[in-house]
């Protein structure tokens, strides 16, 4: 080998083979180090050996580089004794010209490849955001399991309060983001003690609002899961969901399946009477992004109403207000990093507080009819995060005002605009909580909502990721006047 390196150029590198096998060729340089090949070098000129009896051993390497790459490797060329610098020059001026061609024309297949692999990359985002856009213009959206209560195989604790014609089962679930819920009819004959159609209500503890309504036929209660798929996905404020099963006299409950012993009295399943089993009912929870209608999928039945009428209801702002949030933070130095975005993951704005100052940001224009109240969640996404103060604003004021108030200053004109807003709220890292403004804001014209960060003390914002996230509006329905409900029943109109 140092015979070799003696006769050619220094940009000429010689390497010794030591072993060769078909996953990889450990070869050594001159100074006697050793390397691990698995792939053959792109630039190897040629093959030659002094030695017959090494002739065997080159042979198999020029094979598992011609099988690693592809390629032609130049024969193996055996040298005589006294052969000398002119001979191997003669073989690496016939083989450099064919290896340089072999490497231009894995280049340009590489780089081929890398286009083409761009162009389905950009396809299948085309494809994701026509998919997307799809879903949400009509929309739906998937699904996801957050709770799942499966059916025991022993059934008998349900013969404990004989005949069932009502049942109540409070789900361990929160309302915000609840987009279906699946109950399990048993087989083996219960199906038959069914004998009319059965009604169910979802309600919400709190407020007593009834959030979904189905009638199930008596031919579709065949054994096996029923989806009922709720007008849209739930949102607004968190609420204890209360599932309610009734039926006629003539039926009996007791072939909806149950599932385990629960150790918590509130979520055991009551029956007629205010009796309860020992056991919680089997069924599932599904959850989506709020606001969207659930996908159509398996026994889905859908609610007796498109939307249950409700005097005070939670609808999710749309995501073009999020995604339309503007930056109207003025600090007077620059910053590399930006301070407001949309996160399409979260469905969230994040308004990172700066060094100094405050953070504002503006949300898209909204539609305000029947609108009083504006909540959403605030969390500390990272546990290095120090503690950022949040606020929530609700304001027809421009941006100027809006600042000003922050910093208490009232001017005159500020006086007479609309300024609802939650105070400052601070949260430590990883904590989140639920903002909320109320007011009278269907009366205004160009109401704006905003959002505000800023850190609490001294301490730098580096990891301060503050997000604002699962808004919602509140809108309560404007009733008539007495005297026009009045003339409405009577059926007379008003002049």
């Amino acid at each position: 080998m140092r015979h070799f390196s003696a006769l050619l150029p220094r940009e000429i590198s010689v390497f010794g083979v030591i072993s060769v096998s078909t996953q990889s060729v450990v070869v050594t340089n001159e100074v006697g180090r050793r390397f691990q090949l698995t792939t053959a070098h792109m630039m190897t000129v040629g093959f030659a050996v002094r030695d017959r009896r090494a002739l065997g051993l080159l042979e198999r390497v020029r094979a598992i580089f011609m099988l690693w790459s592809g390629s032609h490797f130049p024969t193996v060329a055996v040298l005589a004794e006294d052969d000398s610098s002119p001979s191997l020059n003669l073989l690496l001026a016939g083989a450099l010209p064919e290896r340089l061609r072999i490497a231009a024309e894995q280049s340009t297949r590489l780089w081929r490849e890398l286009y083409q692999l761009r162009q389905a990359h950009e396809n299948l985002q085309d494809q994701f955001n026509a998919l997307e856009g799809f879903l949400s213009r009509k929309n739906l959206q998937p699904t996801e399991l957050i709770f799942e209560n499966p059916v025991i195989e022993d059934q008998g604790g349900r013969h404990q309060a004989g005949a069932m014609t009502r049942l109540t089962q409070i789900l361990p679930v929160s309302s915000l983001g609840l987009s279906a819920i699946e109950i399990c009819v048993l087989g083996d004959g219960h199906e038959e003690k069914i004998a009319s159609d059965i009604s169910v209500q979802l309600r919400t503890l709190e407020d007593g609002a009834v959030r979904g309504e189905w009638r199930l036929p008596r031919k579709m209660l065949t054994p096996g899961w029923i989806t009922l798929g709720l007008p849209k996905t739930l949102s607004g404020m968190r609420r204890t969901p209360e599932l309610v099963i009734s039926c006629g006299p003539d039926s009996d409950l007791s072939a909806f399946g149950l599932g385990p012993v629960q150790p918590i009295h509130e979520f055991c399943v009551a029956c007629d009477g205010g009796r309860t089993l020992p056991h919680s009912l089997a069924f599932k929870a599904w959850s989506g992004l709020p606001g969207f209608r659930p996908v159509q999928a398996g026994r889905l039945v859908e609610p007796l109403s498109p939307e249950p009428e409700q005097l005070v209801r939670d609808t999710a702002l749309p995501l073009s207000a999020l995604m339309a949030a503007e930056d109207l933070s003025e600090l007077g130095y620059p910053l590399e990093y930006e301070l407001v975005r949309y996160e399409n993951n979260k469905a969230g704005v994040l308004c990172h507080p700066p060094p100094e100052g405050t953070t504002l940001a503006r949300l898209g224009k909204i539609d305000t009819t029947d609108l009083i109240g504006i909540s959403c969640m605030v969390a500390l996404d990272h546990e290095m995060a120090a503690p950022v103060s949040f606020a929530l604003i609700v304001s027809d004021a421009d941006e100027q005002v809006v600042r000003d108030r922050l910093a208490g200053q009232v001017s005159e004109d500020a006086a007479e605009r609309l300024f609802e807003w939650t105070g400052w709220q601070s949260l430590s890292a990883t904590q989140q909580s639920h903002l909320h403004v109320m007011g009278n804001f269907a009366e205004r014209e160009d109401v704006r909502i905003f959002v505000a960060t800023s850190m609490t003390g001294s301490d730098p914002n580096y990891y301060a990721w503050a997000m604002f996230s699962s808004f919602s509006a509140l809108r309560m329905k404007r009733l008539p006047k007495p005297e026009t409900r009045a003339a409405l029943e009577l059926g007379t109109g008003l002049a």
